[in-house]
């Protein structure tokens, strides 16, 4: 979110200090290294993988059983 104010008009003092502050708290915000990711998570995350392919190869076997039964039925007719 950024905040505009136009630099001609006069600012009251509650405006300076709300202005002041998230200047600062974006600035701090910044300047936070991004959180790394445990080893726990990235292990629990390959068994989905796995499973994840398995499933694919079979929707995928799927497809194709189907893409040949249709070419059959209407090559033969």
């Amino acid at each position: 979110m950024a905040l505009f104010i136009r630099q001609d008009e006069q600012r009251s003092e509650l405006q300076e200090k709300v202005a002041a502050e998230l200047q600062a708290r974006m600035d701090s915000s910044s300047q936070d290294p991004p959180a790394e990711v445990g080893t726990a998570i990235l292990d629990d995350s390959k068994e989905s993988t796995d499973s994840s392919f398995f499933v694919a190869a079979l929707v995928a076997l799927a497809i194709f059983a189907i893409a040949v039964f249709i070419i059959f039925i209407f090559k033969g007719v």
